[in-house]
């Protein structure tokens, strides 16, 4: 008994961890912002540790997952900058390990612990949404505070666009917990309120990778399974036409856009159409990982006429397609398949929440953020394990009844 109250009170650092490790992404540089990823795994760990539980890791899914990372890594070869391709390679290596790991350790977690980062989700959630409506409310004034900003330097507009894009993708599984132990109207309440707060940050992807949880949670309850395939189809598509889908479509007309958004997605079109040529050059094996960053453009773009250089084209499947050609498109093809698989496996119930965590996923990777960034593998790593949690709790609130057999006649009268 006093052991297991040890292990119960030793779960505490844990839980406020994964309520802070959020609210720790979204303000951390974007160069830390996979800290509390890696914080996670280690008391996670501790604790798994001490309740001598082994945890169950998915060798096939890591294996492929290495595969991937060896072929980044491979790329160096034929890159434009060898060193910076490596780094990128072997910090992608343990922040891919972590996500597996805290996947495992989530699923080898003691049920009450369990239950205690179902809470913990949720709580977290509540107190970043409250965070968001504060900062976009004060002018930034809480990011002021934490990353010392002078009160005469302006903050960018875009410094809350990864809080908004985490509170969409962590929509899902906090607000159906919720709705589980509150009910609906309180769940409902705060859907609003998530859908007023990141429709009114600066960031378009955002409100994009809401719309399509939200989509994808209620295809999820009316169809199941199928829900799946077709996220796994269009991720799919997309990898395979994304280049020549901006080779053959003419210029678009964003008249009908508010200023602002026309010229940030007229820019993402220039900046797609001028990667799609790139692909074209070299479309079998790339250009090599992060190479774009490293070649100067013939012909400037953007409203200035002044960008020269692009980071990334804010776009996964055209960043793998630049970076390593049709190789790279086959590698990430196979991992979409065997994500699907996964899913594919999940009881019903845990489809919905499922589906609307990959959905958001796909849709803030066809328009935003660089594949490799480590804020946003930190983040999807966690976000797996949310879905690890949703469905190991779904499991274990199954009944059992019917796998008991029922007590004979005279077991009945000897126990009367």
């Amino acid at each position: 008994m006093a052991a297991r109250a040890a292990s119960r009170l030793a779960s505490f650092p844990l839980i406020a961890l994964f309520v802070l490790a959020p609210l720790i992404a979204i303000l951390a540089p974007r160069a830390h912002g996979s800290v509390p990823l890696i914080l996670t795994v280690v008391a996670l760990a501790g604790q798994i540790w001490r309740d001598r539980a082994t945890p169950p890791i998915a060798w096939i899914g890591l294996v492929a997952a290495a595969g991937f990372v060896a072929l980044i890594a491979l790329s160096a070869i034929w890159t434009v900058e060898p060193s910076y391709t490596l780094e990128r390679s072997g910090k992608l290596a343990y922040l891919g390990a972590a996500g597996f790991v805290l996947v495992a350790l989530v699923r080898a977690a003691p049920d009450f612990v369990r239950r205690r980062l179902e809470q913990a989700l949720m709580i977290g959630f509540v107190i970043g949404l409250a965070l968001l409506i504060v900062e976009l409310a004060s002018a930034n004034a809480v990011y002021r505070l934490v990353s010392l900003t002078p009160p005469d330097e302006a903050v960018p507009d875009f410094t809350t666009n990864r809080a908004a894009v985490a509170l969409a993708l962590f929509a899902a599984p906090a607000l159906v917990g919720i709705q589980r132990r509150h009910g609906g109207p309180a769940a409902l309440l705060l859907l609003a309120a998530t859908v007023a707060a990141v429709t009114l940050s600066a960031s378009q992807s955002a409100p994009l990778a809401l719309a399509a949880a939200v989509l994808a949670w209620g295809a999820g309850r009316l169809a199941g399974r199928p829900t799946v395939l077709a996220i796994a189809g269009v991720a799919i598509l997309a990898l395979a036409l994304a280049p020549w889908i901006m080779l053959a479509v003419p210029s678009v007309d964003l008249s009908g856009l508010p200023a602002w958004e026309a010229g940030s997605a007229a820019l993402r079109l220039e900046i797609w159409g001028t990667v799609a040529d790139l692909v074209v050059q070299r479309p079998w094996f790339g250009h090599g990982v992060e190479a774009l960053r490293f070649m100067t453009l013939d012909e400037p773009i953007g409203d200035a006429s002044t960008m020269t250089t692009i980071h990334h084209p804010h776009n996964v499947p055209l960043q793998i397609w630049i970076e390593l050609g049709a190789l790279g498109v086959a590698a990430a093809m196979t991992l979409v398949c065997m994500i699907a698989r996964v899913l594919l496996g999940l009881d019903r119930d845990s489809i919905p929440v499922a589906s609307a965590v990959v959905a958001g996923i796909l849709a803030t990777s066809l328009v935003s953020h660089g594949a490799w960034q480590s804020w946003w593998i930190g983040l999807i790593g966690v976000l797996a394990a949310t879905i690890a949690l949703t469905a190991e709790r779904r499991t274990a609130a199954r009944p059992v009844s019917a796998a008991v057999p029922a007590p004979s006649p005279a077991t009945r009268r000897a126990t009367a």
